[in-house]
């Protein structure tokens, strides 16, 4: 009993932390974010959407079975939604797992390269590029170069997880009849 009360607190003191460090970065962008919020959602919701369907349509032209297409749909979300999301359509978790973190390294290795080669170079462009396709570990990445890619990243990533979860909504009915 008493480990879980210590683990409790830990994860308490943890989480205030985190809490208040997000909480600092997001106030200090909030200017670029206002100004720059319509690209970014825009950005944001192609890349999605473009993940979601590029996935599903490369398997399936790949004779992937239907787990398989199910498990590599919400490969651009983060871990644990993904792997939500990868239950729920009644594909396989695991591998769900597997693809998005695979995704993220990739994404982390050659986005960044593959963006300034083509002539993105743009601070909010690039993070959100980053957040979306390649999530934490593409965030992690960007953070290095600058600290407002790094932010905007942080920003998309958490909202790639919930515009995902809702675009894979009709999927479900689909899938599910």
């Amino acid at each position: 009993m008493e480990r879980t009360s210590w683990a409790e607190g830990c994860s308490n003191i943890c989480s205030d932390r985190l809490r208040s460090l997000w909480a600092f970065r997001f106030t200090s962008m909030r200017g670029n974010l206002r100004k720059h919020l319509r690209a970014i959602l825009t950005g944001l919701a192609t890349g999605s959407l473009s993940g979601l369907v590029g996935a599903g349509v490369m398997t399936w032209a790949l004779h992937g079975s239907r787990e398989i297409i199910l498990s590599m749909l919400p490969k651009s979300a983060t871990t644990p939604v993904s792997m939500e999301i990868v239950n729920r359509l009644g594909g396989i978790p695991g591998l769900g797992a597997v693809l998005t973190v695979l995704t993220g390294l990739l994404g982390s290795m050659i986005g960044p390269p593959l963006l300034r080669k083509i002539g993105i170079g743009s601070d909010i462009a690039v993070g959100t590029a980053m957040g979306t396709a390649a999530h934490g570990i593409g965030t992690a990445r960007v953070i290095g170069e600058s600290e407002l890619q790094g932010g905007i990243a942080g920003f998309s990533m958490g909202l790639n997880a919930v515009v995902t979860s809702v675009l894979v909504i009709p999927l479900y009915w689909y899938f599910s009849f």
